[in-house]
């Protein structure tokens, strides 16, 4: 799994955990940073819809982050220090098909 994944899902474990006090399973997470190499349309229409969501500043001024939960999924934006967005998302795994 690499960096940003994990970061991604230290943030969304973290942050559920100290919402709801549960301890979540495992859980599939795609992330990435919002750079210039991304496609620039699909990340503005992303971040129109997150600007919709209420940000929640109580970890400010290091993290700053937006959330969408539907059913057990989730979508996240997290922004680092003011300068840096990461995008993520989180899904229960599925369970190994033996």
């Amino acid at each position: 799994m690499n960096l940003i994944r994990l970061l991604a899902l230290k943030f969304i474990r973290g942050l559920h955990h100290a919402e709801t006090g549960e301890v979540l399973g495992p859980l599939t997470v795609g992330a990435c940073i919002v750079h210039s190499g991304l496609p620039q349309d699909d990340v503005a229409k992303l971040m129109d819809q997150f600007e919709t969501l209420p940000i929640d500043k109580r970890l400010g001024p290091g993290l700053w982050y937006r959330r969408h939960r539907a059913g057990a999924e989730s979508l996240w934006a997290f922004r680092l220090w003011g300068h840096i967005t990461m995008l993520a998302f989180a899904k229960p795994q599925e369970p190994a098909v033996t």
